[in-house]
């Protein structure tokens, strides 16, 4: 499978820059490296890639790492620049946090359910991770271990995405019963509202700061 990068100059569609192409099976996620020429994807196949574009204007794989900590689909990664992380979530119940200057895994836990979405803040090392039980789990990460700080219930069907603010410091959950919830985190006073305006599930979300709206 192949990951595409798209430019949309003014006044014409978009034009195919670059094709990615080397995972054997479905690319779950793809994100641009910060401030790099570079691209991290991740794929049904199990692995995790770091794609750094050469001279001949080609992407070829940095760091291609087969991950030993998953042993199912990977169905989402954050990377962060400051401590060099990539944090991933499967459908084999785990969350894990690798170093992407040596390739090595730093750390794993597990849940009773499959992980199927992850947001991180990175202030505070901070990860949410949401499962197909309906739970939010957030955990705080260090380099070789990890804490649960607490575990958020309120949905009634499994969380499918997850969009976190760190501005406001809320958390916004999305999940097949068809309803959002926005989890003021930042407050400390337990504070949620439930949103509801889908007749089906909710897929896919993101918080626009600029105008305060959810999308």
């Amino acid at each position: 499978m192949a990951a595409e990068i798209h430019s949309r100059p003014q006044s014409s569609r978009p034009v195919l820059l670059s094709k990615i192409e080397g995972h054997q099976d479905a690319v779950t996620a793809a994100l641009l490296i910060p401030k790099e020429d570079g691209v991290i994807t991740a794929s049904e196949d199990r692995t995790i890639r770091v794609w750094l574009k050469r001279d001949s204007g080609q992407y070829w794989p940095s760091i291609y790492h087969t991950m030993a900590s998953h042993q199912n689909r990977v169905s989402a990664i954050i990377f962060s620049l400051a401590t060099e992380w990539v944090i991933s979530t499967g459908h084999d119940k785990c969350v894990s946090w690798m170093c992407t200057r040596s390739g090595n895994m730093l750390g794993r836990h597990f849940f009773t359910s499959w992980a199927s979405c992850l947001q991180y803040d990175f202030d505070t090392q901070y990860a949410f991770v949401g499962d197909y039980s309906g739970q939010i789990t957030l955990l705080k990460l260090e380099q070789n271990t990890c804490s649960v700080i607490t575990t958020l219930k309120g949905h009634e069907g499994s969380v499918a995405c997850l969009w976190w603010d760190p501005i406001q410091r809320l958390l916004f959950s999305g999940a097949s019963d068809n309803s959002i919830i926005m989890w003021d985190i930042g407050g400390r006073k337990g504070r949620t509202l439930l949103l509801q305006g889908h007749h089906d599930k909710v897929q896919s979300l993101c918080y626009l700061q600029l105008t305060r709206q959810l999308v």
